[in-house]
């Protein structure tokens, strides 16, 4: 029984590890942004925040190692991003036609990520 419980327990160990994982949100601050109207707010901001989430095929095989290290953009930085691609001539003031372009921007990608996440691969085979 003593060997029972013994070998039990190294299998245990073997096969459920200690895990460390560490997280890490990357931030700045906000930076300052002016609208010509509330037009430009409107759709610069509808933009901004309704992203068709990203559809991704992954295929995760676990393995047992010590140490997970992730790291995630803040919100700020997500934004930040935004202003810098809907604001062309960079003046800090978003008017309706950068709005509007950005906002056609963002509804294309969201159009070609989901052709290329409904295409099947060449060769007749599923998807995964």
């Amino acid at each position: 029984m003593r060997i029972g419980s013994t070998a039990l327990a190294a299998l245990g160990a073997l096969l459920l590890p200690g895990c460390v994982t560490y997280s890490t949100i990357k931030d700045e601050p906000r930076t300052e942004v002016r609208f010509v109207s509330a037009k430009a707010t409107e759709v610069f901001y509808r933009a901004y925040r309704d992203p068709v989430p990203e559809k991704k095929h992954e295929i995760w095989v676990r393995l047992p190692l010590p140490y997970w290290q992730y790291s995630k953009d803040s919100d700020n930085i997500r934004f930040n991003r935004a202003l810098q691609k809907a604001d062309a001539n960079r003046d800090g003031v978003i008017t309706e036609k950068e709005a509007a372009a950005f906002a056609e921007r963002e509804k294309e990608k969201e159009t070609e990520d989901l052709k290329t996440s409904d295409a099947r691969p060449e060769g007749g085979g599923a998807g995964v």
